[in-house]
């Protein structure tokens, strides 16, 4: 399958190093099964948490998630997560999501351009 997405979000700084957020996206899914064709569905999600610098490098971060596609095809999540800065402009990332219809991971690097 591949799904993508494209939205908004806020953060909003509770303290220094802890920083609640909300997202609202719009969310596109479509499923190829050899032999059996395609489908193709569009919708939103919706994802509610926080995250929190552990130390300078360390982030952890936590999210409650929500995707509805339409045609009883929705989803609930949990996922949690960890970024670790090696420096001011790279660093790793990884995740695990546990939901109603499944669990996955992600894992990633990241760059950042102008200023931290």
């Amino acid at each position: 399958y591949t799904q993508y997405g494209a939205g908004v979000g806020l953060n909003y700084a509770v303290t220094g190093t802890v920083d609640l957020i909300a997202r609202l996206a719009y969310v596109n899914l479509k499923v190829d099964v050899e032999g059996l064709g395609s489908e193709d569905e569009n919708g939103y999600g919706v994802s509610v948490g926080s995250r929190a610098m552990l130390t300078e490098n360390l982030e952890l971060n936590g999210f409650l998630n929500y995707v509805d596609l339409g045609d009883d095809l929705d989803d609930t999540s949990i996922s949690l997560g960890a970024v670790y800065n090696f420096t001011r402009v790279f660093a790793v990332l990884g995740g695990l999501e546990f939901g109603d219809d499944g669990r996955g991971f992600d894992l990633g690097v990241r760059f950042y351009f102008g200023d931290r």
